[in-house]
Protein backbone atom coordinates (compact mmCIF):
# COMPACT_ATOMS: atom_id res chain seq x y z
CA UNK A 1 0.00 0.00 0.00
CA UNK A 2 1.23 3.38 -0.80
CA UNK A 3 2.98 5.48 1.86
CA UNK A 4 0.18 8.15 2.73
CA UNK A 5 2.05 9.35 6.44
CA UNK A 6 2.33 13.09 7.34
CA UNK A 7 6.48 12.25 7.05
CA UNK A 8 5.76 11.07 3.53
CA UNK A 9 3.42 13.70 2.30
CA UNK A 10 5.33 15.62 0.01
CA UNK A 11 6.81 12.88 -1.91
CA UNK A 12 2.92 11.44 -2.15
CA UNK A 13 2.11 14.92 -3.64
CA UNK A 14 4.98 14.94 -5.85
CA UNK A 15 7.46 17.58 -7.01
CA UNK A 16 6.08 21.32 -5.89
CA UNK A 17 3.65 19.74 -3.40
CA UNK A 18 2.97 22.13 -0.85
CA UNK A 19 1.70 20.15 2.74
CA UNK A 20 0.66 23.19 4.08
CA UNK A 21 -1.61 23.69 1.13
CA UNK A 22 -2.96 20.05 1.24
CA UNK A 23 -3.82 19.99 5.11
CA UNK A 24 -5.78 22.90 4.64
CA UNK A 25 -7.77 21.18 2.69
CA UNK A 26 -8.26 18.65 5.23
CA UNK A 27 -11.10 18.88 8.01
CA UNK A 28 -11.30 16.04 10.53
CA UNK A 29 -13.07 17.51 13.23
CA UNK A 30 -16.28 17.23 12.06
CA UNK A 31 -18.44 13.83 13.13
CA UNK A 32 -21.93 14.64 12.55
CA UNK A 33 -22.15 13.44 9.29
CA UNK A 34 -20.00 10.19 9.88
CA UNK A 35 -21.79 7.41 9.35
CA UNK A 36 -19.74 5.47 11.74
CA UNK A 37 -20.65 7.73 14.91
CA UNK A 38 -17.79 8.73 16.83
CA UNK A 39 -15.03 8.02 14.23
CA UNK A 40 -13.63 11.63 12.91
CA UNK A 41 -15.00 12.47 9.31
CA UNK A 42 -12.11 13.27 6.63
CA UNK A 43 -13.52 15.50 4.33
CA UNK A 44 -11.04 16.89 1.25
CA UNK A 45 -12.78 20.94 0.46
CA UNK A 46 -11.47 20.50 -2.98
CA UNK A 47 -10.37 17.97 -5.66
CA UNK A 48 -6.84 16.76 -4.81
CA UNK A 49 -5.08 15.50 -7.78
CA UNK A 50 -2.18 13.12 -7.09
CA UNK A 51 1.43 14.37 -9.38
CA UNK A 52 1.75 10.60 -10.51
CA UNK A 53 0.30 6.95 -10.41
CA UNK A 54 0.54 5.11 -7.05
CA UNK A 55 2.31 1.64 -7.35
CA UNK A 56 2.06 -1.64 -6.15
CA UNK A 57 -1.33 -2.70 -4.87
CA UNK A 58 -2.97 0.60 -3.44
CA UNK A 59 -6.43 0.56 -1.91
CA UNK A 60 -8.57 2.47 0.77
CA UNK A 61 -9.82 0.69 3.82
CA UNK A 62 -12.68 1.52 6.09
CA UNK A 63 -12.47 0.08 9.76
CA UNK A 64 -14.61 0.22 12.05
CA UNK A 65 -16.73 -2.20 14.78
CA UNK A 66 -18.50 -5.60 13.34
CA UNK A 67 -22.22 -4.35 13.20
CA UNK A 68 -21.64 -0.70 11.77
CA UNK A 69 -21.38 1.16 8.64
CA UNK A 70 -17.94 1.04 6.54
CA UNK A 71 -17.74 2.74 3.16
CA UNK A 72 -17.75 5.65 1.40
CA UNK A 73 -20.56 8.56 1.07
CA UNK A 74 -20.44 10.61 -1.73
CA UNK A 75 -22.42 14.52 -1.36
CA UNK A 76 -23.04 17.57 -4.21
CA UNK A 77 -21.31 20.86 -3.18
CA UNK A 78 -23.87 21.56 -0.48
CA UNK A 79 -22.50 18.80 1.51
CA UNK A 80 -25.99 17.16 0.90
CA UNK A 81 -26.36 13.08 0.63
CA UNK A 82 -26.65 11.44 -2.85
CA UNK A 83 -24.72 8.26 -2.60
CA UNK A 84 -23.20 5.68 -0.23
CA UNK A 85 -21.40 2.48 -1.17
CA UNK A 86 -20.12 0.05 1.49
CA UNK A 87 -21.22 -2.62 4.00
CA UNK A 88 -24.57 -1.80 6.37
CA UNK A 89 -25.10 -2.29 9.52
CA UNK A 90 -26.02 -6.00 10.04
CA UNK A 91 -23.94 -7.64 12.86
CA UNK A 92 -21.59 -10.35 12.10
CA UNK A 93 -23.25 -13.38 13.80
CA UNK A 94 -21.09 -15.97 12.37
CA UNK A 95 -21.33 -18.47 9.17
CA UNK A 96 -20.41 -15.30 6.61
CA UNK A 97 -23.56 -13.66 8.02
CA UNK A 98 -23.93 -9.66 8.08
CA UNK A 99 -21.70 -7.17 6.68
CA UNK A 100 -23.19 -6.86 3.09
CA UNK A 101 -22.93 -4.72 0.56
CA UNK A 102 -24.72 -2.04 -0.16
CA UNK A 103 -25.51 0.77 -2.86
CA UNK A 104 -27.74 3.33 -1.28
CA UNK A 105 -29.14 5.87 -2.88
CA UNK A 106 -30.64 9.63 -1.06
CA UNK A 107 -33.19 12.08 -1.94
CA UNK A 108 -33.04 15.43 -3.01
CA UNK A 109 -33.00 17.06 0.55
CA UNK A 110 -30.19 13.93 1.68
CA UNK A 111 -32.49 11.59 3.18
CA UNK A 112 -32.63 7.99 2.53
CA UNK A 113 -34.31 6.91 -0.86
CA UNK A 114 -33.81 2.96 -1.93
CA UNK A 115 -30.88 0.44 -1.68
CA UNK A 116 -30.39 0.61 -5.21
CA UNK A 117 -28.31 -3.11 -4.91
CA UNK A 118 -27.83 -5.37 -2.00
CA UNK A 119 -25.00 -8.11 -2.24
CA UNK A 120 -25.09 -10.75 0.52
CA UNK A 121 -21.99 -11.56 1.68
CA UNK A 122 -22.58 -15.51 2.51
CA UNK A 123 -24.50 -16.23 -0.89
CA UNK A 124 -23.54 -13.43 -3.41
CA UNK A 125 -27.19 -13.14 -3.63
CA UNK A 126 -27.88 -9.63 -5.68
CA UNK A 127 -30.62 -7.35 -5.03
CA UNK A 128 -31.94 -4.60 -7.56
CA UNK A 129 -34.58 -2.41 -6.24
CA UNK A 130 -35.07 -1.09 -10.51
CA UNK A 131 -34.45 -2.68 -13.96
CA UNK A 132 -31.42 -4.41 -14.83
CA UNK A 133 -30.00 -3.48 -18.36
CA UNK A 134 -27.95 -5.55 -20.09
CA UNK A 135 -26.25 -6.21 -23.45
CA UNK A 136 -26.12 -10.14 -22.79
CA UNK A 137 -27.98 -11.73 -19.98
CA UNK A 138 -26.25 -15.40 -19.43
CA UNK A 139 -28.39 -17.43 -16.34
CA UNK A 140 -26.33 -20.40 -15.33
CA UNK A 141 -28.60 -21.70 -12.74
CA UNK A 142 -32.51 -21.04 -12.01
CA UNK A 143 -34.14 -17.89 -13.27
CA UNK A 144 -36.68 -16.40 -10.86
CA UNK A 145 -38.89 -13.73 -10.03
CA UNK A 146 -40.79 -13.42 -6.90
CA UNK A 147 -42.98 -10.94 -8.39
CA UNK A 148 -43.48 -9.45 -11.85
CA UNK A 149 -42.37 -10.48 -14.98
CA UNK A 150 -39.01 -12.46 -16.61
CA UNK A 151 -38.25 -11.02 -20.70
CA UNK A 152 -36.78 -13.05 -22.64
CA UNK A 153 -36.92 -11.31 -25.82
CA UNK A 154 -38.90 -7.88 -26.42
CA UNK A 155 -39.08 -8.70 -29.99
CA UNK A 156 -40.71 -11.58 -30.08
CA UNK A 157 -42.70 -10.97 -27.07
CA UNK A 158 -42.20 -13.22 -24.69
CA UNK A 159 -42.84 -13.22 -21.14
CA UNK A 160 -43.28 -15.31 -18.22
CA UNK A 161 -45.47 -13.75 -15.01
CA UNK A 162 -45.66 -14.89 -12.04
CA UNK A 163 -48.06 -13.11 -9.97
CA UNK A 164 -48.66 -13.84 -6.43
CA UNK A 165 -52.28 -13.95 -5.24
CA UNK A 166 -53.92 -15.06 -8.09
CA UNK A 167 -55.45 -18.52 -9.59
CA UNK A 168 -52.40 -19.11 -11.60
CA UNK A 169 -48.36 -19.89 -10.78
CA UNK A 170 -46.90 -19.61 -14.28
CA UNK A 171 -48.50 -18.19 -17.51
CA UNK A 172 -47.23 -16.90 -20.67
CA UNK A 173 -48.56 -13.64 -22.28
CA UNK A 174 -48.96 -12.84 -25.79
CA UNK A 175 -46.65 -10.38 -27.88
CA UNK A 176 -48.57 -7.35 -26.81
CA UNK A 177 -48.13 -8.52 -23.62
CA UNK A 178 -52.06 -8.20 -22.87
CA UNK A 179 -53.65 -11.17 -22.38
CA UNK A 180 -52.31 -14.80 -21.01
CA UNK A 181 -52.02 -17.58 -23.91
CA UNK A 182 -50.98 -20.27 -21.16
CA UNK A 183 -51.50 -20.69 -17.76
CA UNK A 184 -50.52 -23.19 -14.53
CA UNK A 185 -53.41 -22.60 -12.40
CA UNK A 186 -52.16 -22.34 -9.12
CA UNK A 187 -51.30 -25.66 -7.13
CA UNK A 188 -51.78 -27.75 -9.99
CA UNK A 189 -50.24 -29.40 -12.79
CA UNK A 190 -52.29 -28.73 -15.01
CA UNK A 191 -51.68 -26.53 -18.25
CA UNK A 192 -54.30 -24.37 -19.66
CA UNK A 193 -54.19 -22.87 -23.23
CA UNK A 194 -56.34 -19.89 -24.57
CA UNK A 195 -56.49 -20.12 -28.18
CA UNK A 196 -54.40 -22.28 -30.91
CA UNK A 197 -52.19 -24.79 -29.40
CA UNK A 198 -50.24 -26.06 -32.77
CA UNK A 199 -48.11 -29.26 -32.84
CA UNK A 200 -46.36 -29.44 -35.92
CA UNK A 201 -49.37 -27.39 -38.01
CA UNK A 202 -49.00 -25.02 -40.70
CA UNK A 203 -49.98 -21.26 -39.49
CA UNK A 204 -52.42 -20.99 -42.45
CA UNK A 205 -54.48 -24.10 -40.82
CA UNK A 206 -57.36 -23.47 -38.03
CA UNK A 207 -56.66 -25.78 -36.03
CA UNK A 208 -56.68 -25.77 -32.01
CA UNK A 209 -54.96 -29.20 -32.14
CA UNK A 210 -53.10 -30.82 -34.37
CA UNK A 211 -50.06 -33.78 -33.87
CA UNK A 212 -48.08 -34.22 -36.64
CA UNK A 213 -44.72 -35.81 -36.93
CA UNK A 214 -43.31 -38.52 -35.08
CA UNK A 215 -46.23 -40.80 -33.17
CA UNK A 216 -46.87 -41.36 -29.71
CA UNK A 217 -45.06 -44.11 -29.15
CA UNK A 218 -42.12 -44.29 -31.77
CA UNK A 219 -40.25 -47.31 -30.66
CA UNK A 220 -43.03 -49.88 -29.95
CA UNK A 221 -44.79 -52.15 -31.98
CA UNK A 222 -48.18 -50.56 -31.08
CA UNK A 223 -47.73 -46.64 -32.04
CA UNK A 224 -50.43 -44.24 -31.39
CA UNK A 225 -50.89 -40.47 -32.48
CA UNK A 226 -52.98 -39.16 -29.39
CA UNK A 227 -53.42 -41.63 -26.39
CA UNK A 228 -56.27 -40.80 -23.89
CA UNK A 229 -56.53 -42.55 -20.33
CA UNK A 230 -57.35 -40.23 -17.40
CA UNK A 231 -57.94 -42.20 -14.16
CA UNK A 232 -61.03 -40.68 -12.26
CA UNK A 233 -61.26 -39.99 -8.95
CA UNK A 234 -64.59 -40.59 -6.48
CA UNK A 235 -65.84 -37.17 -7.02
CA UNK A 236 -67.27 -37.89 -10.71
CA UNK A 237 -70.56 -39.68 -9.76
CA UNK A 238 -72.23 -38.38 -12.56
CA UNK A 239 -70.31 -39.02 -15.53
CA UNK A 240 -66.58 -40.16 -16.29
CA UNK A 241 -65.76 -39.30 -19.72
CA UNK A 242 -62.42 -39.83 -21.84
CA UNK A 243 -62.63 -37.92 -24.84
CA UNK A 244 -65.88 -35.13 -24.71
CA UNK A 245 -66.39 -33.36 -28.10
CA UNK A 246 -69.11 -30.97 -28.84
CA UNK A 247 -69.44 -28.55 -32.04
CA UNK A 248 -70.58 -25.39 -31.39
CA UNK A 249 -70.53 -22.13 -33.08
CA UNK A 250 -70.63 -18.47 -32.99
CA UNK A 251 -74.00 -16.44 -32.16
CA UNK A 252 -73.70 -14.89 -35.87
CA UNK A 253 -76.03 -15.98 -38.65
CA UNK A 254 -74.65 -18.08 -40.46
CA UNK A 255 -74.69 -21.74 -41.84
CA UNK A 256 -72.07 -25.01 -42.00
CA UNK A 257 -72.51 -27.32 -44.90
CA UNK A 258 -71.41 -30.02 -42.71
CA UNK A 259 -70.24 -30.48 -39.30
CA UNK A 260 -68.79 -33.53 -37.21
CA UNK A 261 -68.55 -34.04 -33.66
CA UNK A 262 -65.94 -37.11 -34.57
CA UNK A 263 -64.31 -37.41 -38.27
CA UNK A 264 -62.21 -39.60 -38.80
CA UNK A 265 -60.44 -39.47 -42.68
CA UNK A 266 -59.30 -42.00 -45.04
CA UNK A 267 -55.86 -43.79 -44.56
CA UNK A 268 -52.68 -41.66 -46.06
CA UNK A 269 -50.85 -44.99 -46.64
CA UNK A 270 -47.24 -44.13 -47.90
CA UNK A 271 -45.52 -46.23 -50.49
CA UNK A 272 -44.73 -49.82 -50.18
CA UNK A 273 -46.56 -49.87 -46.86
CA UNK A 274 -50.10 -50.86 -45.82
CA UNK A 275 -52.49 -52.64 -43.37
CA UNK A 276 -54.24 -56.07 -43.27
CA UNK A 277 -56.93 -54.64 -41.55
CA UNK A 278 -58.19 -50.76 -41.45
CA UNK A 279 -60.71 -50.12 -39.08
CA UNK A 280 -61.98 -46.17 -39.25
CA UNK A 281 -63.55 -46.48 -35.65
CA UNK A 282 -62.51 -49.66 -33.43
CA UNK A 283 -64.44 -50.19 -30.31
CA UNK A 284 -63.24 -52.83 -27.96
CA UNK A 285 -65.22 -55.31 -25.76
CA UNK A 286 -67.00 -52.84 -22.79
CA UNK A 287 -68.07 -55.54 -20.87
CA UNK A 288 -66.86 -55.49 -17.16
CA UNK A 289 -67.90 -57.21 -14.20
CA UNK A 290 -68.03 -54.03 -12.21
CA UNK A 291 -70.32 -52.67 -15.26
CA UNK A 292 -73.92 -53.45 -15.18
CA UNK A 293 -75.13 -52.64 -18.86
CA UNK A 294 -72.29 -52.03 -21.53
CA UNK A 295 -72.82 -50.56 -25.12
CA UNK A 296 -69.87 -50.62 -26.93
CA UNK A 297 -71.88 -47.68 -29.49
CA UNK A 298 -75.03 -45.58 -28.23
CA UNK A 299 -76.99 -42.47 -29.35
CA UNK A 300 -79.92 -41.81 -27.69
CA UNK A 301 -81.39 -39.31 -30.40
CA UNK A 302 -80.99 -39.07 -34.33
CA UNK A 303 -80.63 -41.41 -37.22
CA UNK A 304 -77.52 -43.76 -38.07
CA UNK A 305 -76.27 -43.36 -41.73
CA UNK A 306 -74.36 -46.28 -42.97
CA UNK A 307 -72.71 -45.54 -46.45
CA UNK A 308 -71.32 -48.03 -49.11
CA UNK A 309 -72.23 -51.21 -47.32
CA UNK A 310 -71.66 -54.25 -49.06
CA UNK A 311 -74.79 -55.83 -51.45
CA UNK A 312 -74.04 -59.32 -50.34
CA UNK A 313 -73.31 -61.07 -47.52
CA UNK A 314 -70.89 -63.15 -49.24
CA UNK A 315 -67.31 -63.57 -48.20
CA UNK A 316 -68.33 -61.40 -45.61
CA UNK A 317 -66.83 -61.83 -41.72
CA UNK A 318 -69.45 -63.24 -39.17
CA UNK A 319 -71.17 -60.12 -37.99
CA UNK A 320 -70.54 -57.73 -41.04
CA UNK A 321 -73.53 -55.36 -42.08
CA UNK A 322 -74.32 -55.78 -45.38
CA UNK A 323 -76.80 -53.71 -47.50
CA UNK A 324 -79.60 -55.85 -48.39
CA UNK A 325 -82.20 -54.11 -51.06
CA UNK A 326 -82.14 -51.13 -48.42
CA UNK A 327 -82.54 -53.33 -45.27
CA UNK A 328 -79.77 -53.48 -43.04
CA UNK A 329 -78.47 -57.02 -42.26
CA UNK A 330 -75.57 -58.81 -40.34
CA UNK A 331 -73.98 -61.82 -42.01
Amino acid sequence: MADVSIANLPAFVGAGGDVADLLAMVDVSDTTESPLGTTKKLTLSQVWTANGNLTGSPYVIAVAAAGTFKGFRMQNPAGINRWYWGTDGVAESGGNAGANLLLQSYNDAGGSLTVALQVDRATSAAAFAGPVTAADFVVNGDAQASQGSINFNSTYGIFFRLRAGSSYDYALMNPAATAFVLTVPTGTQRVDFTGMLGINVPSSVSIYLNIGGAAFNTTGVQQAGIQCRPTFNATATSTARAIDVQVATQAAGFNVSEGSGLHVNGPNIGAGSGFTTMYGLYVENQTHANIVTAYAIFTNGGRIRFGGLPTSAAGLAAGTLWNNAGVVNVA
